[in-house]
């Protein structure tokens, strides 16, 4: 084989634009970049997973980080202010003495126990917890909800009691935050990916670029990590108090843009359907058609 013929098998032609090769991929690839994230469309099922374990290891990381630092942490300060004697008892608080007494005050999330029949402290956390005479009240941003203590629950809400139970499973707790942390990633990231592989088989098609089986989701899911990164970096963001509530929720709702940027950026980085060269003055007949068609033909 020829230099020049070798070269050609390798360089694109033309008509397919800035393509993607088709080759093996690599086991582990870096979904950073647009053109990273198009190398998915040759990739089997088992590399998008294997991308997704990782990268979804990191992510809940960060989240297990933020929720430690967010609630466990306020939990284990309100465990240790805890008096002597306290306990949820036949549907009513049982407390050493009658007043408003806040356990936890982080900004986060705070916890307080409201023994009076008084309105309740004003708190600026941005989720609140009151245990009340006869009720557990929640508050946010959002609203507040009330439930009343059942005549069967039974919490008890003594130091003694509280904090051997909670520092034995400290540790359990963690380790259930980051895999289920990791369990909802996947399981959110195929739901979404299912539906963003609807608009990228869209611009696949309006764009003439090709798709392997299945790229259109594989694409997808590729998409969905950079903005995950994002996403998970915000959270540590807001727990270490860089970002408040607000500007928490902004970044939920940019990092589902984000991705779709990815997307479609990455679609541009496939290579082309190459273009049938048809010569409009060039003649269907062959030699023999004419000469059958042409009565003085030899």
């Amino acid at each position: 084989m020829s230099v020049a013929g070798s070269i050609k098998e390798v360089v694109p032609g033309p008509q397919s634009g800035k393509g993607i090769e088709n080759g093996n991929a690599s086991w582990f690839l870096i979904p950073l970049t647009p053109k990273s994230i198009a190398t998915f469309n040759n990739a089997k099922f088992i590399i998008l997973l294997v991308n997704w374990i990782v990268f979804g290891c990191i992510c809940s990381f960060f989240i297990t980080k933020a929720i430690n630092k967010a609630i466990i942490s306020s939990i284990t300060t309100a465990v240790q202010n805890l008096p002597q004697k306290g306990e949820i008892k036949s549907g009513a608080l049982y407390w050493e003495t009658n007043q408003v007494f806040v356990l936890s005050g982080a900004k986060s999330f705070s916890i307080s126990v409201n023994a009076t029949d008084e309105e309740d402290i004003a708190d600026s956390s941005d989720i609140q917890i009151i245990i009340g005479k006869n009720h557990f009240r929640f508050r946010s941003i959002f609203g507040w909800l009330e439930i009343k203590y059942p005549l069967w629950f039974r919490l008890p809400l003594s130091y003694k009691e509280v904090f051997p139970v909670w520092d034995a499973y400290m540790p359990a707790i963690k380790a259930s935050v980051f895999i289920s942390s990791m369990v909802v990633l996947l399981i959110v990231w195929t739901i979404v990916s299912l539906i963003y592989s609807l608009f990228a088989k869209f611009l696949i098609r309006l764009f003439n670029r090709i798709s392997k089986p299945g790229g259109a989701f594989k694409i997808s899911g590729a998409s969905l990590i950079p903005a995950a990164l994002v996403m998970s970096i915000a959270i540590l963001g807001y727990s270490l108090r860089y970002l408040d509530l607000l500007s928490l929720l902004i970044v939920f709702v940019c990092h589902f843009i984000i991705s779709l940027c990815y997307l479609f950026l990455s679609i541009f980085h496939l290579e082309k359907i190459p273009m049938e060269d048809k010569n409009p003055f060039s003649s269907s007949k062959t030699k023999q058609d004419v000469k059958k068609d042409n009565p003085f033909a030899g």
